[in-house]
């Protein structure tokens, strides 16, 4: 359809979900968390305050160019800070759906980070290690991201069993949601490892207890080996020995990376090829529901 009436179509869809069921859903999401800041880069400044900005991606990277063998200063006006990462906005929407959430995420190393306090109106919200920082260069045609990841090393098992007050606790949360989210799987290096516990903790539930829809996303993992994008597959695949649907979500380029990782064919990018590529990446993977989300 065209974009007006897929929106039409959406809004009419969302619209027949009871706001009764969303306020009665409750939903575990995790697990990066980013403070966001908005910056510009100056291209001429007048005084303290006058200043124009570089235009275009293009216009900096001659500006960069130009500098080999010479180096050069560039500066960044801060523009606006604000709650970042996929966890803590796909947390923001399923709460303003009526969704009862509990988040566990980078968002505060002890105590939550005064830039996730929203995220506090939809429920309970648990820090298990600092947030990482993007650094986000505005332009004309574009934004560069910087990304400042370390702090999500620290996104461990132990840190999330510790932080939540053990595995008892840990179950107690999962036999009270009924759905798991746990996405931004490329930045964070241990997501996986996190993933199989959560696999493991589950699949000791009494049957019907515990989510019933477990939704993974990649977030781009150009960077991760073929190896890892297999593991990752497989720990994705293996929700499902815990009675639970598995579902994962992938853009057109990450359904390329998850082809090549998986020897598949990509095949053609028209409705009837993606189609095709999805059962056969359904296949190869053994995860049971694949969402590929297209350009167009």
């Amino acid at each position: 359809p065209a974009p007006a009436a897929l929106l039409l179509e959406t809004a009419t869809a969302l619209a027949a979900v009871s706001a009764t069921k969303m306020a009665t859903t409750r939903a575990l999401v995790g697990a990066d968390g980013f403070i966001d800041e908005i910056v510009r880069v100056v291209d001429t400044r007048t005084d303290v305050n006058t200043w124009t900005p570089v235009r275009t991606i293009a216009d900096y990277a001659k500006r960069l160019a130009a500098a080999a063998g010479k180096s050069t200063n560039v500066e960044l006006v801060l523009e606006q800070t604000k709650m970042g990462g996929n966890g803590p906005l796909m947390c923001d929407a399923l709460g303003a759906l009526g969704t009862g959430i509990t988040y566990v995420g980078a968002v505060g190393n002890g105590s939550l980070h005064p830039v996730f306090e929203p995220l506090r109106r939809h429920g309970h919200v648990h820090p298990i290690a600092d947030p990482a920082i993007t650094i986000a260069a505005e332009f004309e045609d574009g934004k560069i991201m910087h990304g400042k990841l370390e702090s999500l090393n620290e996104v461990t098992p132990a840190n999330l069993v510790a932080r939540l007050g053990g595995e008892e606790a840990l179950d107690a949360l999962l036999r009270n949601v009924e759905l798991l989210a746990m996405v931004n799987w490329t930045m964070i290096p241990h997501l996986t490892d996190v993933w199989a516990v959560l696999a493991g903790r589950m699949a000791m539930l009494p049957v019907g207890v515990g989510p019933r829809l477990c939704f993974f996303d990649l977030c781009d993992p150009e960077k991760r080996t073929h190896a890892d994008r297999r593991r990752a597959m497989q720990t994705i695949a293996s929700f499902k020995a815990t009675g639970v649907t598995p579902i994962l979500g992938l853009n057109e380029k990450e359904s390329a990376e998850i082809c090549a990782a998986m020897d598949v064919e990509y095949g053609t990018e028209d409705l009837a090829g993606m189609r095709a590529r999805i059962r056969r990446l359904i296949e190869a993977t053994g995860i049971p529901e694949i969402v590929v989300h297209p350009r167009t």
